[in-house]
């Protein structure tokens, strides 16, 4: 082992912004694939194959699992384009090519702000960054920072700056709060008024979270969130929101999902503690939902 004198700090601080950067990227993917997945629903019903109210639990989850495939099938298309398009400005980084490539990304994509944002900012990790593009000094750049900025200056943007809850969009609320309770999954105390000011899309306070027993994992709470979104209970949100409600720090949120990528796979989710009470909790809501 080197002697303190010998250490080079550049190094340690190079490998630690490169940690941040891979850090940023996951968390820029996940955005978009959050936001991606309801437009996609929304766009082209066509491509998935499941219903809701499926009674056979076992189909139920065999097609979810080929949706989510789709979804993820097609979010690699996008990050493939977008690639590409960071490659073209790294080439070109005028204001006019990059100005008509976001033109053409909002008609594509129906002038849909959430996503356009999630877009932009995929694309200003990779060209500002010195160890990806280092083109924050171009026109490109600037554009985009300035298009960044209107979008989160919208209503909408302004929204995500505060915390809010997810929005419960379908299915019985009380009965899925009574099946965690029954299943052991949040405590035995905990009061449906104050469960449902998690999902009721309203402004958050310190004081509202989902009561989780104390046994329950993180990974386990992140990945009833993923599901809840997965099968459109709930609406697509912040990560700092689902943070908040699931009684996570959000550093510890971000820190956990970039770390338990590999566990939170639909095929290795059967091997998180509590996740078959869970699922039955949720497909008993979903596929009762009208």
């Amino acid at each position: 082992m080197k002697d303190k004198d010998q250490i080079d700090f550049r190094d340690l601080n190079i490998t630690r912004e490169q940690d941040i950067l891979s850090s940023k990227i996951f968390e820029s993917i996940d955005e978009l694939k959050t936001i991606y997945r309801p437009y996609l629903y929304q766009c082209f019903p066509e491509l998935f194959t499941l219903n809701k109210n499926e009674q056979n639990e076992e189909l139920f989850w065999n097609y979810l699992d080929k949706d989510e495939q789709i979804v993820e099938n097609k979010l690699i298309i996008l990050i493939d384009e977008l690639d590409h398009l960071i490659s073209q400005i790294r080439k070109n980084s005028s204001e006019n090519l990059i100005s008509r490539k976001i033109k053409k990304l909002e008609e594509k994509y129906s002038a849909n702000n959430e996503l356009i944002r999630a877009i932009i900012e995929y694309l200003l990790i990779h060209i500002d960054n010195r160890y990806i593009e280092d083109l924050g000094h171009t026109e490109a750049w600037i554009y985009l920072d300035k298009y960044y900025e209107k979008l989160r200056n919208t209503s909408v943007g302004n929204r995500n700056k505060l915390i809010y809850a997810p929005t419960w969009l379908k299915g019985d609320l009380s009965k899925f709060f009574d099946l965690l309770k029954y299943n052991e999954i949040i405590e035995s105390k905990s009061s449906f008024e104050q469960f449902k000011l998690c999902f009721n899309g309203e402004k958050l306070n310190n004081s509202i979270r989902i009561e989780f027993k104390e046994s329950v994992s993180k990974i386990l709470r992140i990945v009833a969130m993923e599901i809840l979104l997965e099968l459109g209970l709930i609406n697509s949100t912040s990560q700092k929101s689902l943070a908040h409600i699931t009684g996570i720090k959000e550093n510890s949120y971000k820190d956990i999902k970039s770390k338990t990528k590999s566990k939170r796979k639909r095929e290795n989710r059967k091997y998180i503690e509590g996740i078959t009470e869970l699922k039955d909790c949720i497909y008993t809501v979903s596929s009762t939902a009208t």
